[in-house]
């Protein structure tokens, strides 16, 4: 009888320690299998990216006298800061490249060159978030930076030879931009994303229209891609 009992009690102290040593694996495994992995999850808010730019064109609205061969390259350096529960604050950068153009007499020459850049702070606000990809709703305000040079030669005869004059003219400026439109980032890696930008951009320019030189206000369809690294 005391070995019976003996043996009783040596088998229910190691069903209480197998018990005892199962429960935490069995614990670390459920959260194992149900934690999501870093690869999965959304998109960071906060980031640093660059990529690049398309856009339909208003080189009519830049230079009087467009060349419609010339094909600006356009860019964007970003980055953005988490300041809410949806919310986030950030920045742009973006080339709206170089334009080109000019016409020709039998007694003068005109050649423009003009380049604009622009510079906006942006808010971004979360409007739907998967396990891999986000759609952000974006407005932005900032300065669109204007360099202009314009070029006249024209030449006459004094009666003597002909006599060519030649004038240079530059402008400097700076204008209000406002954009508006959708991002869409999407996890590839850990910390890293490819986003998909589509923005319309309002340009005042102003408008200003003289026989040599002309500018407008105009209206942008911009689309880039461009990659993410998030914190």
């Amino acid at each position: 009888m005391a070995l019976h009992a003996c043996i009783r009690r040596f088998v229910s102290l190691g069903l209480l320690l197998a018990t005892g040593s199962l429960e935490p694996l069995a614990l670390v495994a459920q959260q194992a299998t149900t934690r999501p992995s870093a690869s999965t999850s959304s998109p960071a808010r906060g980031f640093a990216g660059a990529g690049l730019v398309v856009a339909t064109s208003d080189a009519a609205d830049r230079i009087r006298f467009p060349d419609p061969a010339t094909a600006p390259r356009l860019w964007t350096l970003e980055f953005g800061v988490p300041v809410g529960a949806r919310a986030g604050l950030g920045g742009e950068f973006v080339s709206l490249g170089r334009v080109a153009g000019g016409t020709r007499g039998a007694s003068f020459e005109l050649n423009e060159r003009q380049a604009e850049w622009l510079l906006q702070g942006i808010v971004r606000v979360r409007a739907w978030a998967g396990p891999r990809i986000a759609l952000d709703v974006a407005g932005g305000v900032g300065a669109l930076v204007q360099d202009r040079n314009t070029t006249f030669r024209s030449c006459g005869f004094d009666g003597r030879a002909v006599v060519c004059a030649e004038t240079l003219d530059t402008e400097d400026r700076r204008s209000l931009a406002l954009s508006a439109g959708l991002e869409a980032p999407v996890a590839v890696a850990p910390h890293v994303a490819i986003a998909v930008l589509v923005r319309v951009l309002s340009l005042q320019r102003g408008r200003f229209d003289s026989p040599t030189a002309l500018r407008a206000s105009s209206l942008r369809v911009m689309a880039s891609v461009s990659g993410r690294v998030g914190w």
